[in-house]
């Protein structure tokens, strides 16, 4: 019944995506010039938006993810960063200098929690290992190689700002405000890491 509820909900989302298109397909061309012109004078600012999730879960979470993406692009008007969508500039930089880039320019982080995610990022904490070593060359750790376990060190970070604004002076409540944990409901709760337990859901 739950699958059959969500395609229910999937066909009204198309019935009404299908009457948004309509209705711009029906808009007048002066009308569309006339709106283009005011936006290329004065751009709409885009929220930079930065996805963490976990690519070990299965490929249906990984879709779901890009779903996700797209949807917050092209109907929130969102500049959404996906490391799947990033690999040219992700080389081009490195992987661990990228990551922290994004995290300290996007406006708002969205931590997409599931069974896998929450396993990994606890067992390298059960195995007492920090995700970012303390190598040479900036300090990235084998596991910063590896694009597998980038999201455990974007998590690793993640709760590293949480905790920095849990404990400044002034509340650091904006910061707190721009890192936040969701999950889909295919998974719980309790799919959230602890280290993320200060996030706002």
């Amino acid at each position: 019944t739950k699958v059959l509820t969500l395609v229910a909900e999937l066909c009204d989302l198309c019935l009404l995506l299908e009457n948004i298109y309509s209705q711009l397909d029906e808009e007048s061309s002066e009308s569309s010039n006339h709106s283009a012109a005011i936006n290329s004078e004065r751009p709409w600012p885009r929220p930079k938006v930065f996805i963490c999730y976990s690519n070990r879960d299965c490929s249906k979470h990984t879709s779901v993810i890009q779903s996700f993406a797209y949807f917050l692009q092209d109907f929130c008007g969102c500049e959404v960063v996906l490391d799947l969508w990033e690999h040219l500039e992700m080389c081009r930089e490195g992987q661990m200098s990228w990551l922290s880039r994004q995290l300290d320019e996007a406006n708002l982080i969205i931590t997409v929690c599931s069974k896998g995610l929450r396993y990994h990022v606890e067992k390298k904490s059960r195995r007492g290992k920090t995700p970012v070593g303390r190598r040479g060359n900036g300090g990235i750790s084998p596991i910063g190689e590896s694009h597998g376990d980038l999201f455990v060190v974007a998590v690793a970070m993640i709760a590293e700002k949480l905790r920095l604004a849990k404990q400044s002076k002034d509340g650091g409540d904006q910061e707190l405000r721009r890192l936040m944990a969701v999950y889909f409901d295919y998974s719980t709760e309790n799919d959230i890491p602890t280290v993320l337990n200060l996030a706002p859901r």
